[in-house]
């Protein structure tokens, strides 16, 4: 007990912030004894802590998904450089194919000159 009164430990009410002991006569606790703060605790501005909170399913499974879609889109991403290379190379072998056809017409014609 902060205060050297000989009243009993039953009368005490717990600052939740700094955990000291108070009597019940010696302060002035607001209705609600279950987040009781302390005067000096009040008078630096602290709050109780809040209530611990575990990670829920939907905040898990939420970046679970936020993942999966990551991969996803990288894979897509990755799929389309694919498919503009192959392209490109279609493109490559066409334009060779129709210079050589060119090429062997054009000796064709010298050889018949």
């Amino acid at each position: 007990m902060v205060c050297s009164s000989s009243l009993s430990e039953t009368d005490a009410v717990i600052c939740n912030k700094c955990g000291g002991n108070f009597h019940r006569s010696c302060v002035t606790p607001n209705d609600n004894v279950e987040v009781w703060r302390c005067p000096k605790c009040v008078s630096k501005e602290l709050h109780p802590p809040p209530p611990p909170r575990s990670k829920s399913r939907r905040s898990i499974t939420s970046s679970a998904a936020i993942h999966l879609m990551e991969q996803r889109t990288k894979i897509l991403e990755d799929k389309e450089v694919l498919l503009r290379e192959e392209e490109l190379q279609r493109r490559r072998r066409k334009r060779n194919f129709i210079e050589n056809k060119k090429k062997e017409e054009s000796f064709e014609l010298k050889k018949w000159n």
